[in-house]
């Protein structure tokens, strides 16, 4: 069974079993950290197919299934802080991330009339899979930390549960009037400009 007919497929289980699909998160995602001259086709393939053309698919095939439903119903994209800035190496992530958030606006848009919300949450850096993959490429777990607190307003990890939490809110009626936004939940790091100083300065004042 192809991918593709594979998402068809877990459509069909959820319709079957529950009856019909009020939500969804698309929460799939992978990464490859390399320079940008170094990427080869396969790569940004593979992070292409599965961070945008597979969300892309299960947004469509449940709008589907939302509107025969008679409408209404509420799409949740996990995206990324990477749609605000980038790092180095992260090029595929990046255009999937920001190709995730033009269709999910477009989708939005076009939904809307039927009662289907689309948002999309852009989380910072979270304690997942791809962390461990941060944390084991680093000279050591605490130089890690220290460098990612130093650009982290809030000085920790975002739990996957905080990030739930925001899905929940999404999908419910609380937020009934947003649609097409995308939403930042990142502790500030997207509205840190750089780094915090590695020393104490003194206040800059008038005097």
């Amino acid at each position: 069974m192809s991918w593709p007919d594979a998402i068809e497929n877990l459509v069909r289980k959820a319709v079957a079993r529950f009856g019909q699909i009020d939500g969804l998160v698309n929460n799939a995602g992978v990464n490859y950290v390399k320079p940008f001259l170094e990427v080869d086709l396969k790569e940004w393939q593979r992070v292409l197919d599965v961070d945008l053309t597979g969300s892309f698919l299960l947004t469509q095939i449940c709008a589907r299934q939302m509107k025969s439903q008679g409408g209404g119903g509420s799409i949740v994209q996990i995206a990324s802080v990477h749609t605000h800035a980038s790092l180095a190496g992260a090029a595929p992530y990046d255009a999937a991330k920001h190709g995730m958030v033009g269709f999910s606006k477009a989708a939005a848009v076009e939904l809307a009339p039927l009662g289907i919300r689309v948002n999309i949450l852009s989380p910072g850096l979270c304690a997942t899979e791809i962390w461990k993959d941060i944390v084991a490429a680093a000279p050591s777990e605490k130089e890690c930390i220290d460098y990612w607190n130093a650009n982290i307003p809030g000085q920790r990890l975002i739990t996957p549960a905080e990030i739930a939490k925001c899905c929940v809110f999404l999908l419910s009626d609380d937020s009934s009037c947003m649609t097409g936004a995308n939403v930042f939940a990142d502790l500030g790091m997207t509205s840190l400009l750089v780094s915090r100083e590695p020393y104490a300065s003194k206040a800059i004042t008038e005097e």
